[in-house]
């Protein structure tokens, strides 16, 4: 197996630093798991990047890990993390970057936020940031989601699925706890 991933850094690549600590392969090195799968995975997923290529384009070498992953891999070992899809519903109003408004250099702060608690049927919650002269919302609203950041002229509200909109409320509702300490520091409609 060493000759195999010897192989694999053969040709040169450009020097990186890689912390394997924030790899999606960490599960491989739970016990149970086949031995050796984990730097596979890391070799496949992390330092090749084999999963960007289009399905059939990918260098030998990333077909050769993958091979080498299936061979060794048996029946109760999870299939390789980053080909699996995560079909999970996302909301389509926001990405996870534009979320680290607080966090991410634009140098707006959290200003209020409103949180529709247990009311049925839910309304809308909303986190705002803001630095007196600019601002960025996010408002997930039954049956639509917005978005809006006046640095950036984006304003687009979107209709969800039932799934969407969930998802859009749990991003608004982790934005309340890790930016405003909580749920329960937001006004709450009555």
């Amino acid at each position: 197996m060493l000759a195999i991933l010897a192989s694999v850094y053969a040709e040169p690549a450009e020097a990186t630093f890689f912390n394997w600590q924030n790899s999606e392969c960490l599960d491989l090195r739970a016990p149970g798991v086949t031995r050796g799968l984990f730097a596979i995975c890391v070799a496949y997923c992390d330092l090749r990047r084999c999963d960007e290529y289009p399905e059939g384009e990918e260098p030998w070498r990333c077909r050769l890990l993958l091979d080498v992953y299936e061979y060794r891999a048996d029946e109760n070992d999870p299939e390789m993390p980053c080909l699996v899809e995560d079909t999970a519903p996302v909301c389509p109003c926001w990405t996870p970057e534009s979320e680290r408004v607080a966090d991410g250099g634009l140098g707006l702060t959290p200003d209020s936020c409103l949180f529709d608690g247990p009311n049925e049927p839910q309304l809308f919650d909303i986190a705002i940031y803001d630095d007196g002269s600019d601002m960025v919302s996010f408002v997930a609203d039954v049956g639509q989601c917005e978005y809006m950041n006046t640095l950036s002229g984006e304003d687009e509200i979107i209709p969800t699925t039932e799934e969407e909109e969930a998802a859009c409320r749990n991003g608004v509702h982790d934005l309340m706890d890790r930016d405003f300490g909580g749920t329960e520091n937001c006004d709450q409609i009555p």
